[in-house]
């Protein structure tokens, strides 16, 4: 069968709109705005980031360069609490009373870190990748990432409880990385794609996206960073109700206000 032209450019924008109709149910808007920078260790590879008390407490990836670090905003860290043996790549954490939570990569082990003397102990197993990790604001669950477009959500042994699996209308979001859970929201970056996802903690769907890549222009002016610099640390200030937010290696740390999510 012969197709002209005209009646290809017709069904090419038939396609177009149709597509656009599936990922138009949440807009993307720049509705954000930095409040603050601080110096954030540049050697820092982030998988997790967490406040607490006035204190980040922050994991790092990399097999050899895993490691806790904890500082105030504003200052440094003076050394890392905790390591990780070379033959794990530490990722996302999550701090439950005096004891930090922490995934592995690839490895399946959970591990437990002393936050007063840094002592490590193993916490459980699980079957799948280990990439962003998140506490429910009751302190009872766990919405764990694995760079699909499922979350999990265990409970402190790490048993699944439930699945969610995170939709923009038909669209699935995949690469789901370092989580933070508010409320009944849970935020995930998109690993690679300078986006920030706000996700109903029920249902999966998507209520808000926030599209950081102006944030990455700003880190650009002030180190060189390649594309595996990704957007990868969250942690939420109850204080003010903004966010921390930075990248693996970048040199600052910024605080942001995010609207639209609540």
């Amino acid at each position: 069968m012969i197709v002209s032209h005209s009646v290809r450019i017709f069904f090419l924008v038939c396609w177009l709109l149709i597509g656009s109709t599936v990922r138009a149910q949440v807009t993307e808007s720049p509705n954000w705005e930095v409040t603050a920078q601080y110096p954030h260790p540049s050697h820092a590879f982030t998988q997790g980031l967490n406040y607490v008390n006035g204190a980040l407490i922050e994991t790092t990836g990399k097999r050899g360069l895993s490691r806790v670090l904890r500082y105030v905003p504003g200052q440094l860290p003076d050394g890392a609490i905790a390591t990780l043996p070379r033959q794990y790549f530490g990722e996302g954490s999550v701090v439950i009373d005096d004891q930090l939570l922490w995934l592995s990569w690839q490895r399946g082990q959970a591990f437990w870190i002393d936050l007063s003397t840094g002592s490590r102990s193993n916490a459980f197993r699980y079957d799948h990748e280990g990439w962003g990790l998140a506490l429910s604001p009751n302190k009872t669950e766990l919405a764990v990432s694995d760079g699909t477009d499922v979350i999990r959500i265990w409970n402190q042994k790490g048993e699944v409880l439930r699945t969610i699996l995170v939709r923009q209308g038909e669209y699935s979001w995949h690469y789901l990385n370092e989580l933070e859970w508010i409320g009944n929201t849970i935020f995930a970056f998109v690993w690679m794609n300078e986006k920030l996802l706000a996700i109903d903690a029920d249902s999966g769907e998507v209520k808000q996206i926030y599209d950081l890549a102006p944030l990455r222009d700003i880190q650009s002016e002030q180190q060189r960073i390649t594309r595996h610099h990704t957007l990868n640390g969250i942690a939420y200030d109850p204080e003010d109700g903004q966010f921390f937010v930075t990248g693996k290696n970048w040199s600052t740390l910024y605080k942001i206000e995010f609207e639209g999510w609540e």
